[in-house]
């Protein structure tokens, strides 16, 4: 449970988003439409890296330095709508805190969410070593296997504790 001084100190904007008709849905619209952006461009990216078949590939190729290009231009939007999603979330959470301090799924899905922020700065680093020809595409189609089954449990996550 959180400390009872901080209940109090959020009090005033519990109350506020409780009684409101309309903030609930602009965040919670937000929110998901934050997520919805961030998700489907990673998963487009992240779909590009998996069909790449070869365990190394030419850097000097069209292909491949279209696909580094991608992925350089995907990680800023990424980012952005993930601080969207990050905030508004903040923002839902804070109006109901006693609920969701003490919830397993909602930490869970946190876990989650830090664990795709860990992955996309190693995906940042592979795809600065591959196009430094240091190292082979596998670390790549790593992070990006990861990021699926990441961005997949985040979404279920989500889904269970909007149920709760």
């Amino acid at each position: 449970m959180p400390p009872e001084a901080l209940l109090t100190a959020l009090q005033p904007w519990a109350d506020l988003y409780a009684q409101s008709g309309w903030l609930p849905l602009v965040f919670l619209t937000t929110h998901v439409l934050s997520l919805v952006a961030a998700a489907g461009v990673a998963l487009a990216v992240d779909r590009r890296v998996l069909r790449v078949t070869t365990a190394s590939v030419d850097v000097a190729a069209p292909s491949t330095a279209a696909l580094l290009d991608e992925l350089t231009d995907a990680h800023p939007l990424v980012m952005r709508a993930l601080a969207i999603t990050l905030l508004s979330g903040i923002a839902m959470a804070t109006a109901d805190l006693g609920t969701y301090a003490t919830s397993r799924v909602f930490w869970s899905k946190m876990g989650l969410v830090a664990l795709l922020l860990v992955n996309g700065q190693l995906m940042r680093r592979a795809e600065r070593q591959l196009a430094a020809e240091s190292m082979r595409m596998a670390a790549l189609r790593s992070s990006a296997l990861r990021s699926v089954l990441l961005w997949g449990g985040i979404i279920v996550l989500g889904v269970v504790v909007s149920n709760q």
